[in-house]
């Protein structure tokens, strides 16, 4: 009984994320909700199959909140800098861009989760998810996140992490009502 109740938590939890737009320093981190998802559950398929399957814009919004605002593109489970590159110098140059922490530690027992999230993110159907989203959310700013988003997953391997979130750079305007922004 106990485990169902946390089961529903979590959908409703997880439905919330995908449903509403992000917000930085907000409740809806998109990452740390599926860290949070991920201590309770050893598969984010069925997780990561809504997400797939939902067609709203929040969704791929969330997912390019994810993409932009954390490491998941950029990092292995091994806290290390993926890097395909055969020039030393290229791959030290790399090295020395990631001089910060990888992942959040919460993700530290959830290797198996946090892979099968990275496979994901960088998956065909993820960049065409943010694809469709860019082409049919109907405001600049939107496709500017989104085609930043899909770039962002096409160079993980051989460009520095900058975390937009964190400068505001963006927040677009998915409200209209001055009341709803947050910045």
């Amino acid at each position: 009984m106990e485990q169902e109740s946390v089961e529903r938590m979590l959908r409703a939890v997880w439905e919330t994320v995908r449903s509403n737009p992000p917000i930085e320093g907000g409740y809806i981190d998109v990452d740390q909700w599926l860290c949070c998802i991920s201590q309770c559950e050893d598969d984010l398929g069925r997780y990561l199959d809504e997400w797939m399957d939902d067609e709203r814009l929040s969704a791929s919004w969330a997912l390019s909140s994810l993409i932009l605002g954390s490491t998941i593109a950029y990092t292995g489970t091994d806290h290390a800098v993926r890097v395909r590159e055969d020039d030393p110098d290229r791959i030290a140059k790399i090295r020395e861009w990631f001089n910060l922490p990888h992942r959040g530690a919460f993700w530290k027992d959830c290797d198996t989760q946090y892979a099968q999230l990275q496979d994901w993110v960088r998956s065909p159907a993820a960049l065409e998810k943010l694809h469709r989203a860019e082409i049919s959310c109907g405001n600049t700013d939107m496709e500017r996140e989104f085609v930043t988003a899909q770039r962002s997953i096409r160079e993980a391997s051989s460009t520095k992490w900058e975390p937009v979130y964190r400068d505001r750079i963006f927040q677009t305007a998915y409200w209209n009502s001055p009341t709803y922004r947050l910045y």
